[in-house]
């Protein structure tokens, strides 16, 4: 079996300090998300988990590594951006399936918006 394209991240502060401060902005109950273009050929992603909503380091790591599969294998879907999800809840509350679910649904209406935006800018 083939292995797996590797995961775009996000390298340094100065480009996670861009897309949120630049960034467009839509939050549901256990994620935010900021995206921006990033002038690539491929997204890339950021994943902010603060100790303050989970205190376990192994509830931490959980999130992150839905949101890296989530985005693994979503990636040929998703338009070139900057990618950065912030973990706002203790992610235990919910299934794992539910939290793909939500993280689809803001992830489309966040390439929607992009999208408009780069076929109106002249």
């Amino acid at each position: 079996m083939p292995k797996a394209k590797p995961l775009g991240l996000i390298g340094n502060a100065a480009q996670f300090k861009a897309v949120l401060e630049r960034g467009i902005r839509r939050s549901s109950v256990n994620f935010g998300i900021r995206v921006m273009p990033n002038g690539l050929t491929e997204p890339r992603l950021g994943i902010i988990a603060a100790k303050r909503f989970s205190k376990r380091a192994v509830d931490r790591n959980r999130g992150k590594r839905l949101v890296r599969e989530f985005f693994r294998l979503a990636q040929k879907e998703v338009i070139p951006l900057d990618i950065v999800v912030q973990i706002r809840t203790d992610l235990r509350r919910s299934s794992s399936a539910s939290l793909r679910t939500e993280l689809g649904a803001l992830l489309y209406k966040l390439a929607a918006v992009e999208t408009k935006q780069t076929i109106e800018s002249p």
